[in-house]
């Protein structure tokens, strides 16, 4: 978008100086205008603002996109498990064990309760 928004600019630019039929004093003035305006010191201090505040985004943007690569690099490199199967198997066998578990705490509750009326 921005690019597009220069090539406009440059190209009404141009088209007034090229096309100005009063000749060369309207370009004059316009450059006088921007001379002007570029050499203001406050303009300047605003741009050596504007050109360190991007420097130093640029360094954290580049140790962003630096790590976002590294991440999805090892993302497509790294190998991919087998989480389907073993944690279906992982499952059916916990449920195994645990049914196997309550199985037997029922029947030693049952036997130890069967002693102690035998003996009672």
């Amino acid at each position: 978008m921005n690019g597009k928004l220069i090539i406009l600019a440059a190209g009404v630019g141009i088209g007034f100086l090229l096309g100005s039929r009063a000749g060369r004093g309207p370009y004059e003035k316009v450059a006088k205008c921007t001379k002007e305006f570029w050499e203001d010191p406050r303009v300047q201090h605003q741009v050596d603002r504007s050109v360190a505040f991007a420097n130093d985004k640029l360094e954290d943007l580049a140790e962003i996109v630096s790590t976002g690569t590294r991440n999805v690099v090892h993302r497509m490199t790294a190998p991919k498990p087998a989480t389907a199967r073993s944690s279906s198997s992982a499952k059916s066998t916990g449920g195994k064990s645990s049914g196997s578990r309550s199985t037997r705490s029922s029947s030693a509750k049952s036997s130890s309760a069967g002693k102690a009326a035998a003996g009672d």
